[in-house]
Formats: structure tokens, C-alpha cells, sequence
């Protein structure tokens, strides 16, 4: 498993930057976890939920639905996944 923590500011207006914070994963299998609780992100900016990416190594990404992982063939980030569903999605994306 790779690792890599995502922690950037990101210019707004002159004078004014917001943060940028998360973390990526690199499974075993090669599927990318990316999330990131921000300014700019679809989540609550960390208090309780985050924006969830799910790439595999053929550059798939997929949507967290009903309790499944699925390819919709397009880029689509999962908005405001709570904890509960990251470990969801990091159980599901082992088998990709």
C-alpha cells in the first residue's frame, strides 16, 4: 500500500488561501483511494463527511452506491461520504 497525504494551499482571491487537505491510498490491487475534506471539496470541509475518489489502474472511476462500487464510465467523485462509508468503500475496492 502507497501512501501520500494531500495537504496544499490553494489561492481564492489575492490575499486569501484556503487548505487543501486529505490523503491518498494505493491499494495492493493498484485501485487509488483519494480523499480529501476541503474548501473545495464536495464534503461538510472535514467535520463529518468527505469527497471520495476510486480509481483503478486502468483509470476506471467508480460511484459508491447502495452499498456497491460501480463504473459508470466517467470521472465522478463520491460527495460527502461519511466514515462508515470510506471503510465501506475501502473493503469493496480490495476486490476490483
Amino acid at each position: 500500500m502507497n501512501y501520500h497525504v494531500i495537504k496544499n494551499s490553494i489561492p481564492i482571491y489575492p490575499g486569501k488561501t484556503v487548505k487543501d487537505e486529505g490523503f491518498q491510498l494505493t491499494l495492493s490491487n493498484g485501485v487509488l483511494i483519494s480523499v480529501t475534506f476541503s474548501f473545495s471539496s464536495y464534503s461538510d470541509k472535514g467535520v463529518t463527511t468527505a469527497e471520495v475518489a476510486v480509481i483503478d489502474k486502468d483509470d476506471n472511476w467508480y460511484v459508491f452506491r447502495d452499498g456497491e462500487l460501480y463504473n459508470e464510465n466517467m470521472s465522478a467523485v463520491n460527495a460527502n461520504i461519511t466514515p462508515n462509508e470510506l471503510a465501506e468503500i475501502m473493503f469493496i475496492a480490495r476486490a476490483l
